[in-house]
């Protein structure tokens, strides 16, 4: 046989064995075995051959097709409808797919959307992202809890926990349970979530925004089962006014060592965007955190949905010495990256339980609540989440000393608006004039000083001119002189700047309480809407070049002008191109800051307004009851001495200086100090050395 016919046989043979093998099985079906079901995934465990002890008994059983769950219908369930008259302070819907929350609305009809025309939603998207870049390819629902004995049984079906529906079991005014037992009938989930109601409209507590939830893995076979869950945390807190707000998504989570303190975590959604990029890239991978928690959530600037194991989480529950946490770790969660504007993207935290051993006919039941609501220190406070509420930054600087008083002032500022507020019925655009009236009145002996001080720098002024025209060629001459010259007449340029100073803790207070105080949001004044926000008095036809503006906010412009006003009193006229020039970067500096102030809250204006006004006002009222400030004399070397009966032999001190102050006293024992010869220094305090007569 040629190569040539060989080959067209084997070609022949192999085609028809395909054939053969393909069509037989339909023609003659009880000539072959049933195939082998397929496996989906490789963690679906498939029978092996079983050695039987006669080897003619011995047979291999193919793998038991896991059956198609049961399928129930999608239905949505709505508690606390009945609304804020009846005590409910949110109104949650439920749905059947997942066994989750599809959405929170607040009740209370202070806290409504920005435009005040509907409920403002504190979970639940509102808008569709999915097919965007950079989103998942299916948002998901807050509570949604894949258990991964369950899911392994799913995926054959290409199903998840996360996207079948559960049975509803029950239903009434406060309560819904779903449930969803496994194909294989081996393991049976539950979920009871649970509202609250007050009893009387009004002030609330934090129990009325708390959502219950208990979960419950329940053991239905006859061996051991094995198991985890994941919980899916707060999806889909809104961002309110994304193009002005100061604080954007952030995750917050509420870590607790052995100790029992609680480490407060804070990262920012574009912190997140670029962790996942790095990650991406093989870099370090995403942060996430393994001790027991106190919270995890999300929060934006006035609202925070948070999830709160109600267990103690430091316990030890199996008795072997270390804390036994619900979680075994808690990850953020990249929802939505925001290319373009990193800081509108929107995340989560995913809670990983512990692995879980459950007796037969026995269950695992953990327990947590999910807070959606206001950051009001008041219901933050019992659920031990004050900490949520951050004041940690500098206006256009962004970072905060360890050690700094802001966060002390700003929750003191809090308080005491609400106490002017709730106590006296006093609006709040009045409470932020109060507080500025009070602050200026405590330092108005400082700024009588302060006044004299500038005062008499403009008589000081031509005559330190003279002393730096005398000592031009001489620095160190020059220091010391002016030093003598201003202890001489008094003045201590500490006393001029020193309200300024005491009043920055004060600025920076109510700067961060105007970025956390909730009960300021969409408080009026005017025309103002909102004094948690910009004033916009109306929108400018076009966005401003650079900037982006397009709102015209008066209050920023009027903060400028009495900037400058105030400059050009309280400053004496310059003396010289040096003083002029840095008089003119200070103007320029003054109109910096009315750009940077141009978007900030319109209490904040209205205290510096408020301010400025005030001190103008001190002003006219010291020129009126203390005439003598503005009518100074200078003690200058041609000045008579006037010697004082208890003054030294030597000359004696002018009057000006006879009682200088303790500042003036530091001042002079370091110039002494700094003067002294070294055999003057170790001579000091030795009596018994015979001091030699002065030769003149």
């Amino acid at each position: 046989m040629d190569k040539r016919r060989f080959f067209l046989y084997l070609a022949l043979s192999i085609g028809f064995y395909l054939v053969w093998m393909n069509v037989a099985p339909r023609l003659f079906p009880g000539m072959f075995k049933p195939p082998v079901p397929a496996v989906a995934d490789a963690d679906v465990a498939v029978d092996q051959p079983v050695l039987k002890d006669d080897p003619a008994d011995t047979k291999v059983e193919a793998a038991v097709e896991i059956p198609k769950p049961e399928a129930f219908a999608r239905q949505t369930i709505t508690l606390g409808a009945d609304g804020y008259d009846k005590g409910y302070m949110v109104t949650a819907t439920f749905t059947t797919q997942g066994g989750a929350i599809a959405s929170i609305d607040l009740n209370d009809p202070r806290y409504t959307t920005l435009d005040r025309k509907k409920k403002l939603r504190i979970v639940g998207h509102e808008v569709d992202w999915e097919g965007l870049p950079g989103a998942l390819v299916r948002l998901p629902n807050t509570f949604e809890s894949p258990v991964k004995a369950i899911d392994d049984q799913l995926k054959p079906h290409h199903l998840s926990l996360r996207e079948v529906d559960w049975e509803l079991v029950k239903q009434d005014d406060e309560t819904v349970v779903f449930r969803f037992r496994a194909p294989d009938g081996s393991l049976e989930v539950t979920k009871t979530f649970r509202i609250h109601k007050q009893d009387v409209a009004g002030p609330t507590n934090s129990t009325a925004y708390l959502i219950d939830l208990d979960l419950s893995i329940r053991n239905l076979g006859e061996q051991p089962a094995k198991t985890t869950y994941v919980l899916q945390g707060p999806s889909g807190v809104p961002l309110e006014n994304g193009d002005a707000t100061r604080v954007y998504r952030e995750i917050k989570v509420g870590t607790m060592p052995k100790s029992g303190d609680i480490n407060p975590i804070n990262m920012r959604a574009a912190d997140l965007l670029a962790q996942v990029k790095k990650a991406e890239t093989g870099d370090k991978p995403v942060d996430s955190w393994r001790e027991p928690i106190q919270y995890a959530g999300v929060d934006v600037q006035y609202f925070a949905a948070l999830v709160l194991p109600r267990d103690n989480q430091l316990g030890d529950r199996n008795g072997d010495g270390e804390p036994d946490p619900y979680y075994e770790s808690v990850s953020p969660l990249l929802l939505y990256g925001d290319e373009k504007d990193k800081l509108k993207s929107d995340v989560s935290v995913l809670l990983t339980s512990q692995p879980l051993e459950i007796a037969p006919q026995d269950e695992v039941t953990h327990r947590v609540q999910l807070f959606a609501g206001p950051k009001r220190p008041d219901l933050l406070a019992p659920i031990k989440a004050r900490e949520v509420i951050h004041f940690g930054e500098i206006p256009f600087i962004g970072w905060l000393p360890p050690f700094s008083l802001n966060p002390v002032v700003a929750h003191f500022i809090m308080w005491f608006l609400g106490y002017l507020h709730d106590s006296l019925a006093i609006p709040y655009a009045f409470c932020i004039m109060a507080i500025t009236v009070i602050v200026r009145g405590m330092m108005f002996p400082l700024s009588v000083k302060q006044v004299a001080q500038a005062e008499k720098m403009k008589l000081l002024q031509p005559e330190l001119k003279k002393l730096q025209e005398k000592y031009k060629d001489k620095p160190e001459e020059y220091a010391r002189a002016m030093g003598d010259f201003q202890r001489k007449n008094n003045y201590n340029p500490l006393m001029g700047c020193l309200p300024m100073l005491l009043q920055i803790p004060i600025f920076f207070g109510l700067y961060g309480a105007l970025g956390q105080a909730v009960d300021l949001r969409l408080a009026q004044f005017l025309w103002i809407d909102n004094l948690a926000g910009q004033d916009a008095m109306f929108d400018l036809p076009f966005a401003v070049p650079w900037f982006g503006w397009t709102k015209f906010n008066l209050l920023p412009i009027l903060t400028v002008v009495l900037f400058l006003i105030q400059q050009k009193v309280m400053t004496p006229p310059a003396t010289s191109e040096d003083q002029e020039f840095m008089q003119k970067v200070s103007t320029a500096m003054m109109i910096a800051i009315g750009f940077a102030f141009y978007t900030v809250p319109a209490g904040l204006c209205l205290y510096i307004i408020v301010s400025s006004g005030w001190g103008l006002t001190e002003r006219l009222l010291i020129r009126r009851f203390w005439p003598h400030i503005f009518d100074q004399k200078l003690v200058t070397d041609d000045t008579p001495v006037i010697v004082t009966s208890g003054s030294r032999a030597s000359g004696g001190k002018p009057e000006a200086a006879a009682n200088p102050s303790w500042f003036q006293r530091l001042l002079t024992a370091a110039d002494e100090a700094r003067n002294a010869t070294p055999n003057q220094a170790s001579g000091r305090g030795e009596s018994n050395r015979k001091k030699k007569p002065k030769r003149y």
